[in-house]
């Protein structure tokens, strides 16, 4: 729901705004009403409202001091003022324009005339704080730019100067961001960069004031908080980016044409460094934000996905000499959702006796030519169907091919099959070269086996869990329809 357009009325005729009250609050708006200057300041500065609707004439503050007043606080802008004014006073018209009225209306007002003038000024204050989003936030994360940055952190630093209250910062700047571009395309650099944001917006207070500095980096400020809290934060802000980041890139690109190819990065890291106020001699914005860059570049000569304080010996006991185990947390997360949505893109018949069955094979795959195998004793395999090469070229490839079986594997991530490279492979004249495959024996309810499926690429691509789940899956159901074959050709 909409929330409402707030208005308010100060006259010291108190007839008056109760009249306009009434007329104005039948029309949908949250009307509050003052009968003098100093109580509509004070209102004003509570209610934040759009539009104010004054007398010229009021004891104490008049209308043209009110108007002032509330068109130099910052914290109220936009705000649309009115000023109504008997007839004998046109001549301050001018006066309460300079003063920073935005319209007047002579007295006695037609309703009808205020309705309009206080539409005219919605639209402006509407196209203001458009104006004003697009000044001070970055189009890409909605989080808040360098510009507002600038403004915010200048005014923190200025506050924690005279109160004694310590500021800090933390630099944050992803790791290898450029080959996420470069193998990807910009969509799915943009895609991971709101992610981040959402992600920093979710891990920081609602007092703290995240920021898009530029490209890859991100500033974070906290009023407030001390250089052991910041760090603390920073290392919680690395972790989490290390494990969630690019599961959620990829999750938030599911069922796209780059979906499959998104498997082959494990994760996206970022390296953190953290500055305080109390650790500089120039207490500056401008000192403080290279504070913190200074340490996110140390954190990034360490070798990337740490976090570093500004001169500082103080290190993160959890960095990983190796990222494997949040490989693991992340891979784990991230194809659960994958392997339901490959086994309902199969559909709930995986039969290869189906002729569509290896079109889907191949799609869940993400492969360029697939196809599956009989076993007949001690002989050469023999092929059954293939998509993608012809007969004459998967013949060479299944000589060549290097069998794994699946079927005792009790984890998956440790499971390293072996790959069959492809490159000097005879083809026909007009197929596409291949660039690996791999092989996958499917056995019977007693452990035989019975044929294999086997998947090739254009490309050399990381097999994921995914994939092996998939192939295992697929492998099993052969085997058993292939036993089943020979049950009904012996009877």
């Amino acid at each position: 729901m909409a929330e409402k357009v707030r208005i308010l009325v100060v006259d010291d005729d108190t007839d008056m705004v109760r009249l306009l009250k009434y007329a104005l609050c039948k029309d949908g708006y949250q009307v509050a009403i003052a009968t003098n200057g100093q109580d509509a300041l004070r209102q004003a500065l509570e209610l934040r409202p759009q539009v104010v609707v004054t007398d010229l004439m009021m004891p104490g503050m008049d209308g043209t001091a009110l108007c002032r007043e509330l068109k130099n606080n910052p914290n109220l802008h936009p705000i649309y003022v009115v000023i109504l004014t008997a007839k004998d006073e046109r001549d301050s018209y001018v006066v309460n324009l300079e003063s920073g009225a935005d319209d007047y209306i002579v007295k006695p007002a037609a309703l009808h005339e205020l309705r309009a003038r206080i539409e005219v000024g919605l639209r402006w204050v509407r196209s203001q704080m458009q104006l004003q989003r697009i000044a001070t936030s970055d189009s890409l994360t909605s989080l808040p730019n360098r510009y507002m940055l600038d403004e915010v952190l200048a005014r923190e630093v200025a506050v924690a100067a005279r109160s004694g209250e310590p500021l800090s910062v933390i630099w944050l700047d992803l790791d290898h961001f450029k080959k996420i571009n470069d193998t990807f395309g910009h969509a799915v650099g943009d895609r991971a960069l709101q992610e981040l944001a959402d992600l920093i917006r979710a891990q920081v207070r609602a007092t703290d004031i995240p920021a898009r500095y530029g490209g890859e980096e991100f500033v974070i400020v906290l009023p407030g908080v001390d250089r052991s809290a910041a760090w603390s934060i920073a290392r919680r802000l690395r972790q989490v980016i290390a494990v969630s980041l690019w599961p959620s890139v990829m999750r938030s690109l599911t069922n796209t044409a780059t979906s499959i190819a998104l498997e082959e990065v494990s994760e996206l890291t970022a390296s953190l460094g953290v500055a305080s106020l109390d650790q500089l001699v120039e207490k500056t914005a401008q000192a403080l934000l290279q504070a913190a860059d200074t340490a996110a570049y140390e954190a990034k000569q360490a070798g990337r996905n740490r976090v570093r304080v500004y001169q500082s010996e103080e290190q993160d006991g959890q960095e990983p000499k190796q990222q494997f185990s949040d490989n693991v947390f992340a891979t784990r997360e991230i194809e659960v959702s994958r392997l339901y949505e490959a086994i309902a893109r199969l559909g709930p018949t995986v039969s290869f006796q189906d002729a569509s069955m290896l079109t889907q094979m191949r799609t869940v795959l993400g492969a360029n030519a697939v196809g599956w195998v009989r076993w007949c004793g001690e002989s050469m395999p023999e092929l059954r169907g293939c998509i993608g090469v012809s007969t004459e070229t998967a013949a060479h490839l299944l000589h060549r091919l290097q069998w794994a079986s699946l079927a005792q594997t009790a984890d998956l991530m440790s499971q390293n099959l072996p790959m069959t490279l492809l490159s000097d492979l005879p083809l026909g004249s007009d197929e596409s070269p291949l660039a690996m495959a791999v092989g996958i024996l499917a056995y019977d309810s007693h452990g035989c086996t019975r044929g294999g499926i086997w998947v090739a690429w254009r490309h050399e691509i990381r097999i994921t869990v995914r994939h092996k789940f998939i192939l295992g899956y697929l492998a099993r159901i052969l085997g058993l329809e292939l036993e089943l074959e020979a049950v009904r050709n012996a009877s």
